[in-house]
């Protein structure tokens, strides 16, 4: 929807949307920053704070009942309701009940819902460190959440009630943190973490409560991580948290993550070290600017000053400042608790730490910065003069598009450069600033960020080169870099620890080389450069490296057809990043094998297979959305593959959320999803939806590619494609020749990509009627294929097409040579055992059928109709093998019985197709006209 006017607002601040509407506006401010800003100024101005806190909460008498639930007493109540202690009489045990206050949500039939929608997906947290969540119901118009009953004080009194070393406080501390972990690995934000929100029971453990304000993403399929969610559970969806705790986010009404409570922790934690809450500068209604770091605290208990940085850290005005997850922080903190005193290493920290004093005991002073950004690390890698160099090479390219791609990869680089930069500085703070890294361990960090700047180096050669195929896929190129992040990674640090000497540098050098220049396109100087260097790294023992440098040489081979080598390639990078001990290297050549079982060689049973031993690895190598996005992609295949359209259309539905939640909205994988996605609805006959999918992906492909970007012309065919299935042709015929134009202008009248629009326009000109012109085209681009140095699978799709459209003209003689000639370049482009072959076959059968020669027919038919009972694909290609067998048959002299029996299976496929009713009707009509002998 577009953004609403401010009527919308209005009536949703005042809880007068309900239904549909909210539900709309909701999901509108999902993915709109700017609204989501507007509804939290709104929401100060309509709401002012002392109007916020709804009614009083509806007391529950003691001896009153809430559903099997026996109130016993009040524990509290808050913003969101009421907490009651209860027992529960079915399980014997005292449970703490917290009511919800319908007034927190208008009254709102759907929200109280949507709460206990989410409330479920809590229940799905199990950890020591979080309250678990027995039961969720919903009673008298109010929704209930059944939890254990922690009798213990809250964080906020324990650490009051008596003066508690520093120590003790990270301690219990640490154990909330390590809760809040475990809720956001399972998708779930608290938003509101303070010490009020945090029980201490009898035994010491620490339980994390009241994700009240917390909300679940859309689950994914049950074996995929859920994403982390961010929007509210209030009535404004916009005024969450409590102020002193705050992430400067929420005060801006912008979307929330993990790093959110973070925030918060550190806040809470800060003030139970210090005495006294972190200090923030006065804000204005739009929420707090950025915040100050405070002074060294004078009041409360005294604490390290490594601690402090941490704390600094994970208080950082911007998500991207502090840690990059919850983990991270805990590290932190337990590798500073638990630092030797009485090394080397730890007495110059404590010289350090005795200077740093000296200089950070002023009042406000601020710390030095230790660990700064030096640009003259990536100078004359990438700096401004290598963009403007860029920039001149893709204008020599003379490309259309070559000014629109070149500012998309400059912007690329330049956000890649900024991620390296702030994890250098990131390695550099964990041994100089926090101390709890070791030097050797700084030196691998560091070591691996260094062969991360050469690959840049080789990508940015490449780019600044200009040459045609290098402008097409600079974005793609840009985007395929090794991320900084990784370097956290111990795969990768071991990797780099395999070979410090030129051959190791130059052989990951020559991998990253070779898998740009797939990206480009160039398959066959990819794979010799990747062979190169794998040789070299088997001969070694560098497990890593030989992974890597395979995994490109299955992309190189798949890239020009060659699948069988392919297949072979992939398993030899898994099994040598099995050898390196290396998950995410091995999640990586699992997806190469399942998109190449799935898409060039039709096994979807080994596929499928594939997906599952990706997952596994994905598992072990710890999150990484992006990467789970291409595994949804390749899941995807597989599905597609066996015919599983709807199965497919949920993996993309989830690929395509990742991506749009994590990958910037140039990157190329985004692209793809989307375009496969709309594909998947193409599939299951929802054409419409395709529609809406290949329009969202072409407005994407314009805004970074280009109008006259040849991913614009792909997109242009598979959605005039899907025009011309909706019968609009006007629309279906500009969208054809659009892609056309920009074939012709990029690539000229021979290339593969022009055949194929060649191709997509006869299938338009036959759908119109005027098969002459239909025919020339079909021919022109044959021609174009004949002229390819090895045959092409696309071409026997070509003539399988014309030839309906002879038979059609009642051209059958004519119409059997082509589908001859399109068997025998399928069987040599994909294989005999391929599931396209029985198309092939089908279409045989029928050539000789309108050419009287039904027993002829019989044969191809049968091989059809075998062939895609084992490699079952699309079920409405067996039913019209099927049907086409049982007209052979009965005219052939074959087993009549036999024939009847085909034609109803045919028919009783093409009645759970509603798109098939015309085949129908076509094999009803045929069996009311050839009843069996005694039946009737």
């Amino acid at each position: 929807m577009e953004c609403p006017d401010d009527s919308t607002f209005a009536a949703y601040l005042e809880g007068a949307l309900a239904g549909a509407e909210a539900a709309a506006f909701e999901g509108h401010l999902d993915g709109c920053g700017t609204c989501r800003e507007t509804l939290a100024a709104l929401a100060r101005v309509v709401h002012p704070a002392d109007e916020l806190e709804p009614a009083g909460p509806r007391l529950r008498a003691r001896g009153s009942t809430c559903g099997r639930y026996l109130v016993l007493d009040v524990r509290g109540a808050g913003g969101m309701g009421v907490v009651h202690t209860a027992y529960d009489p079915e399980l014997d045990r005292k449970v703490a009940l917290k009511l919800v206050r319908p007034q927190a949500f208008g009254g709102a039939a759907h929200l109280r819902e949507r709460l206990a929608r989410e409330a479920r997906v809590l229940a799905r947290i199990s950890h020591p460190n979080v309250v678990p969540i027995y039961d969720v119901g919903e009673v008298d118009g109010e929704v209930f959440i059944a939890m254990e009953f922690v009798p213990g004080p809250t964080l906020a009194r324990w650490q009051s009630e008596q003066p508690r070393p520093w120590r003790a406080i990270v301690d219990m501390y640490l154990q909330a943190a390590r809760g809040l972990a475990h809720a956001h690995a399972a998708g779930v934000v608290h938003r509101d973490f303070k010490p009020g929100n945090a029980l201490v029971g009898p035994d010491g453990r620490v339980r994390v409560v009241d994700f009240g304000l917390a909300v679940a993403g859309e689950p994914g399929p049950a074996e995929a991580p859920g994403p982390v969610a961010s929007a509210s559970l209030t009535a404004t969806g916009a005024l969450v948290g409590t102020p002193a705790y705050m992430a400067p986010e929420q005060w801006r009404g912008a979307a929330v993550d993990a790093r959110s409570d973070q925030y918060s922790f550190c806040a809470a934690l800060w003030e139970a070290l210090s005495g006294a809450p972190y200090r923030l500068p006065q804000t204005t209604w739009r929420g707090p600017p950025a915040p100050e770091p405070a002074p060294a605290p004078t009041g409360g208990r005294a604490f390290p000053r490594w601690l402090r940085q941490v704390l600094l850290r994970g208080l950082a005005d911007e998500p991207a400042g502090r840690f990059p997850d919850m983990p991270a922080l805990i590290d932190a903190c337990e590798r500073g608790l638990h630092r030797r005193r009485g090394t080397l290493l730890a007495a110059f920290g404590a010289v350090l730490a005795a200077a740093l004093a000296l200089l950070w005991g002023r009042e406000g002073a601020p710390p030095p910065q230790l660990c700064r950004d030096d640009p003259s690390l990536l100078a004359g890698v990438w700096d401004g003069e290598a963009a403007r160099a860029l920039r001149q090479g893709f204008h020599a390219s003379n490309l259309p598009f070559a000014a629109t791609v070149a500012a998309t990869t400059v912007s690329a680089l330049d956000a890649w450069a900024l991620r390296w930069h702030g994890e250098r500085r990131a390695a550099c703070e964990a041994t100089r600033v926090y101390g709890h890294q070791t030097e050797a361990e700084l030196a691998r960090r560091t070591a691996c960020l260094d062969e991360r700047r050469a690959a840049l180096r080789e990508r940015v050669r490449l780019l600044q080169s200009g040459e045609r195929d290098v402008v097409e896929a600079a974005v793609a190129i840009a985007h395929d870099l090794p991320e900084p992040a990784a370097c956290r990674d111990p795969a990768a640090l071991a990797q780099g620890g395999e070979g410090d000497d030129d051959d190791a540098r130059r052989g990951r050098a020559e991998v990253d080389r070779a898998a740009a220049l797939v990206q480009a396109g160039r398959f066959a100087a990819a794979e010799a450069g990747a062979e190169t260097a794998g040789a070299t790294a088997r001969v070694r023992g560098w497990h890593a490296l030989a992974a890597a440098a395979q995994r490109v040489v299955g992309e190189a081979r798949q890239g020009h057809g060659d699948g069988a080598q392919a297949e072979e390639a992939f398993y030899q990078s898994l099994w040598a990043a099995e050898a390196a001990g290396d998950d995410r290297a091995a999640a990586r050549a699992w997806i190469g094998v399942a998109t190449l079982l799935a898409d060039d060689l039709a096994r979807p049973d080994e596929a499928r297979r594939a997906v599952a031993h990706a997952r596994a690895a994905f598992a072990r190598a710890g999150d990484d959305p992006r990467l789970g996005a291409e595994l949804e992609l390749a899941a995807a295949l597989g599905e597609r593959s066996s015919g599983d359209f709807q199965g497919a259309n949920t993996r993309l539905r989830a690929a395509v959320a990742a991506l749009t939640r994590h990958a910037e909205p140039a990157d190329p994988r985004l692209l793809t999803a989307l375009r496969q996605y709309g594909r998947s609805f193409f599939d299951l006959g929802q054409h419409a939806a395709a529609v809406v999918e290949y329009r969202r992906a072409l407005a994407l492909a314009e805004q970074h590619l280009g109008a006259d970007h040849p991913a614009v012309a792909d997109l242009a065919n598979n959605l005039g494609t899907t025009l011309l299935d909706l019968r609009d042709l006007p629309g279906a015929e500009a969208e054809l020749r659009r892609a056309l134009a920009i074939d012709l202008r990029v690539h000229g009248p021979l290339h593969l990509s022009t055949a194929a629009a060649f191709g997509n326009l006869a299938n338009f000109e036959t759908v119109r009627g005027d098969f002459a012109r239909a025919e020339q085209a079909y021919r022109a681009t044959l021609q174009i294929y004949t002229r390819q140095a090895k045959p092409h699978p696309d071409a026997a799709k070509v003539a399988y097409n014309l030839s309906s459209l002879l038979i059609n003209s009642a051209r059958p003689a004519e119409a059997l040579a082509q589908l001859q000639w399109a068997l025998k370049v399928q069987r040599e482009t994909l294989g005999e055992d391929h599931p396209d072959t029985g198309a092939y076959l089908t279409g045989l059968g029928i050539a000789l059928t309108e050419l009287r020669r039904p027993a002829e027919a019989i044969a191809p038919l049968e091989q059809a109709v075998a062939l895609f009972e084992r490699r079952p694909r699309d079920v409405r290609y067996l039913a019209a093998a099927r049907n086409e067998l049982a007209r052979a048959l009965w005219d052939g002299g074959g087993d009549k019985a036999r024939a009847h029996g085909l034609a109803e299976q045919a028919a009783a496929t093409f009645r759970e197709a509603p798109e098939s009713a015309n085949m129908l009707r076509e094999v009803e009509t045929w069996l009311a006209a050839h009843p069996l002998a005694g039946r009737g």
